[in-house]
C-alpha cells in the first residue's frame, strides 16, 4: 500500500512539476505575444483615429467652401437690395409729387400739369 501512495505522489510531483515547468519557459512567449497583440490594437486604433481625422478635415474643407459660397450670396443679395432700397425711394418720390401735383390739378391746368408730371417722370428713368 505504502508503495501505491508514494507512485501516486511521485505522479502527482511529475504532473505538478510538468506543469511547472511548462508553465516557466512559456510565460515570456505569452508575454511576447500579449504585447504584440496589444501593439496590433493599437495600431488598429490609431488607424481608425486617422481615418477618422481625415473624415473630418475634409468635411470642415467642404463646409468651408460652403460658407465661402454663402458669403458671396449674401453680398450678391445686399448688392440687390441696395439697388432695390434706391429704386423704392426714387418711385416714392415721383408718387409724392404726383400726389401733390394732383391735389392743385384743376379742369384750366391739367394738360400741363400731366405734361410737367411725364417730363418729371421720364426724367427720372
Amino acid at each position: 500500500m505504502s508503495e501505491t501512495i508514494l507512485a501516486a505522489i511521485a505522479g502527482l510531483v511529475t504532473t505538478f512539476g510538468g506543469a511547472f515547468a511548462g508553465w516557466f519557459f512559456t510565460r515570456k512567449k505569452n508575454n511576447a505575444e500579449a504585447e504584440i497583440s496589444e501593439l496590433d490594437g493599437v495600431e488598429k486604433a490609431i488607424k481608425i483615429w486617422r481615418e477618422t481625422a481625415e473624415n473630418l478635415l475634409a468635411e470642415v474643407n467642404k463646409h468651408q467652401e460652403d460658407k465661402r459660397n454663402l458669403s458671396d450670396e449674401i453680398s450678391k443679395l445686399n448688392d440687390t437690395i441696395t439697388t432695390l432700397y434706391a429704386e423704392v425711394n426714387k418711385l416714392k418720390q415721383i408718387n409724392n409729387r404726383i400726389l401733390c401735383a394732383l391735389r392743385n390739378i384743376t379742369p384750366e391746368n391739367a394738360k400741363q400739369v400731366v405734361d410737367e408730371l411725364t417730363q418729371h417722370i421720364e426724367g427720372h428713368e
